[in-house]
């Protein structure tokens, strides 16, 4: 299995302000996951007022490629590699969410996911 994150900045079209500041861009991190002629993509964005960072959230995803590679991936796996965040939120299944990595590799039942013939 492959695994790709990259970081995208998108600039605002106008500036995003609440109480705790102010945004002119977002940064999205995207994990591309490839497997078996499949590929799965999906993104977050770190949140700085939880102390993430794109540095940090790319270093948690990094962090567990090798067990993506090894197929070392469970869900109680993957909750113990990765502290509650953005990177655990891109590679594990939250509320029903049907487009996550961890559905795709049939680590969590999702009855609407379509597999192929």
């Amino acid at each position: 299995m492959n695994m790709f994150a990259t970081c995208e900045q998108f600039s605002l079209k106008r500036p995003f302000v609440i109480a705790r500041g102010k945004r002119i861009h977002v940064d999205v991190i995207r994990v591309t996951l490839e497997h078996e002629g499949l590929s799965f993509e999906g993104e977050c964005t770190p949140t700085p007022r939880y102390g993430e960072s794109v540095e940090s959230v790319l270093s948690q995803i990094a962090s567990v490629k090798t067990n993506f590679a090894a197929g070392d991936v469970t869900r109680k796996r993957l909750l113990d590699l990765l502290p509650p965040g953005a990177a655990a939120t891109q590679l594990m299944p939250r509320d029903g969410n049907t487009t996550s990595t961890a559905t795709m590799l049939n680590l969590s039942p999702c009855p609407t996911l379509w597999k192929p013939p």
